[in-house]
């Protein structure tokens, strides 16, 4: 399964040393605002990595400066709330992401009215996330409505248009999500996420072939382990499983896993669907002491997660 993109905006190029020199230089000089400038420069360099474990802390750093240097209704703390979201979202934790980026999007509605551009990029995050949760009805009007404020903009929607088309995808409107992502393809062919949503709705109608020329498209367009290859290399193992092709399936699976494991930790709710389905494989292929183990590693993962939405 391909998780929705969730939307980053910014842009940074800078080299993680500098980055992490202007930190301290900034500490130097006893200046709060430099501090969190820094840090936020270097949280958002290890996000364009795929970088997330080691991203968050520092969003988390950032949002309890700007919560308590501006208040908890000010646009800095609107922002970093949103930011510290995407990447729980990035993470693939969708319960924690969720009430954050809502919290988010009602401020900047507040604060920059319905029409403003950070709520635009706020509002499409909650519809990712709601897709994500399966919540595609709630999602699709939402979404609509973050593509109508940027295009009204003249801003790129290829990324919104791809999650949208994904949307129709998984509540049966393949007709239609087909088109859209024609159409997406047509304006930016480069996306490996686009050919990704392609295979996946090809292994929904049950068309392999196309499903298998659609991943490998996928996967040349990737460099290095991208964080988009978790799902791509999901929907492969799934597809290879299907032409019975098991070591190759599981193999993919296994790969899936381990970078999900760095992406998102070990105990992410997400690697529990995601070990539900090497469980699977396993026991076709007659490993059942692997697949006994796998599917007790996804319990254990969704009774602590359990636990700590309880608490």
């Amino acid at each position: 399964m391909i998780y929705l993109a969730a939307i980053f905006f910014y842009v940074t190029a800078s080299p993680e040393a500098a980055l992490k020199n202007a930190i301290v230089q900034a500490e130097a000089a006893h200046n709060p605002q430099l501090i969190d400038n820094a840090v936020l420069d270097l949280a958002q360099f290890l996000q364009e990595e795929g970088r997330y474990l080691e991203a968050e802390p520092l969003y988390r750093r950032s949002n309890s400066f700007n919560q308590s240097a501006y208040g908890p209704t000010s646009r800095p703390a609107a922002l970093s709330l949103l930011r510290l979201g995407t990447i729980y979202h990035a993470e693939l934790r969708f319960a924690q992401a969720e009430p954050l980026i809502r919290h988010a999007a009602e401020l900047l509605q507040t604060l920059e009215g319905p029409d403003g551009l950070d709520y635009a990029y706020s509002i499409a995050n909650l519809a990712a996330i709601l897709a994500d949760r399966g919540e595609n009805a709630r999602a699709e009007p939402v979404l609509r409505r973050a593509i109508y404020l940027l295009q009204k903009r003249g801003l790129s929607v290829t990324a919104l248009e791809a999650n949208l088309a994904l949307i129709y995808l998984r509540q049966g409107e393949f007709r239609q999500a087909q088109a859209l992502l024609e159409t997406v393809l047509a304006g930016d062919p480069t996306q490996p996420a686009t050919y990704a949503a392609l295979a996946e709705l090809a292994i929904a109608e049950r068309r392999w072939a196309d499903a298998d020329t659609h991943i490998r498209q996928a996967v040349a367009r990737l460099t290095g382990d991208h964080p988009s290859l978790v799902g791509i290399l999901h929907l492969r193992a799934l597809a290879a499983a299907h032409s019975g092709e098991l070591p190759s399936a599981i193999a993919d699976m296994k790969r899936s896993i381990e970078l999900l494991e760095s992406l998102a930790g070990t105990e992410s709710p997400t690697l529990a669907i995601v070990l539900d389905d090497y469980a699977k494989m396993l026991r076709q292929a007659k490993r059942r002491t692997e697949a006994r183990a796998t599917l007790r590693r996804a319990r254990a993962i969704r009774q602590t997660a359990s636990s700590l939405t309880v608490h």
